[in-house]
């Protein structure tokens, strides 16, 4: 037995190597962090890349506002919520303003190719800006527009100022098609349209008399985007959701083409009209599964549901049938009737 207090501290053999590597372990945890940062090397990213791709990320988002002005696509203002990323693209290579030698010579934003933009000075981000803003159906309407794009800095407007050039047509350069002329003035409180042999009609809702218009059933892109707010992208849209319901049934039918916001197609609405030409229907009895779900009103579980149903029941009577199907929903049945035959 341990009768004095130097028989507790005394230990064995193997008790002291396991004390020894236990503060040699201490030690090296303790001073770990600073070893760390010693031998290991951050590594250093660039990432101008993909900055790059963020800035054409947003020079392609479409911004449509209650004001319906076109030029709002794919510009963005300086506020509070992109000032970091204002910052970023000013730390980029040859983006800052500083390091920008303009060369100022008479253009047209409307016209200028990319050659004549980066002639003047311009960073190739911002000209990328500005010729993805003309492509959508972007348009200059008054040489202020220009600070609208994001990046372009006040200094280069203020210096380019007096070359900038904007004319009445410039919008119209080549939009001319099959020899026709098509006059494109825009003001905050007139659309000219191009004149067509229609009967003067009334909104009811301003009672301001309109004397053109514009006929969903057979309008082509041209002239839809005749209309203030629909660019190249929303006719090719409106015309191909045309083809996929078999022709609008109500002018209604142009609010639900994808992307196309309340605030603009109550804008527009005063300026279209629907003909009564031939709509494309389905016929119940013989329509495959595939054939119902190409329908822009009906998804597979609906289609799949007809097709089950008239299996199981035999043929359709009536369009009304379908009520007595459960998946097709009441709103979406009242709609899609007059795409629907029996024969």
């Amino acid at each position: 037995m341990k009768e004095t207090l130097g028989d507790y501290l005394d230990f064995t053999r193997a008790e002291r190597r396991g004390v020894f590597i236990l503060s040699i372990l201490i030690v090296l945890i303790l001073i770990y962090p600073y070893l760390h940062s010693h031998f290991i090397v951050k590594e250093n990213k660039d990432y101008s890349s993909f900055q790059q791709e963020i800035s054409e990320w947003r020079a392609g988002i479409v911004v449509m506002d209650s004001s319906f002005s076109p030029q709002k696509d794919f510009i963005f203002e300086n506020n509070s919520k992109n000032k970091s990323y204002d910052n970023n693209w000013k730390n980029e290579k040859g983006a800052s303003s500083n390091e920008v030698a303009l060369n100022p010579f008479s253009f047209n934003p409307n016209s200028a190719t990319e050659k004549e933009l980066l002639s003047l000075g311009l960073p190739q981000k911002t000209v990328n800006i500005i010729l993805n803003y003309r492509e959508k159906g972007g348009r200059f309407y008054q040489k202020e527009d220009l600070k609208k794009i994001f990046g372009f800095k006040e200094e280069w407007y203020q210096e380019l100022l007096p070359f900038i050039q904007i004319t009445k047509d410039s919008s119209d350069k080549n939009e001319n098609i099959k020899g026709k002329e098509f006059s494109d003035e825009l003001s905050k409180d007139k659309i000219s349209l191009p004149q067509k042999p229609i009967v003067n009609t009334t909104n009811s809702n301003s009672n301001q008399s309109i004397s053109y218009s514009i006929d969903i059933n057979v309008a082509d892109e041209v002239e839809f985007q005749k209309l203030r707010g629909i660019g190249p992208a929303f006719s090719k849209r409106i015309i191909k959701y045309r083809k996929a319901l078999g022709g609008f049934v109500k002018i209604e039918q142009i609010g639900e083409v994808y992307g196309i916001a309340d605030s603009t197609f109550q804008k527009i609405k005063p300026y279209l009209i629907k003909s009564t030409g031939t709509i494309q229907k389905i016929n119940i009895n013989t329509a495959t599964v595939d054939q119902f779900k190409s329908h822009p009103y009906l998804k597979w579980k609906m289609a799949n549901a007809i097709v089950k149903y008239r299996d199981t029941h035999g043929k359709f009577t009536s369009v009304n049938d379908l009520e007595n199907i459960y998946a097709i929903p009441k709103d979406v049945l009242k709609k899609l009737k007059p795409y629907l035959k029996v024969d």
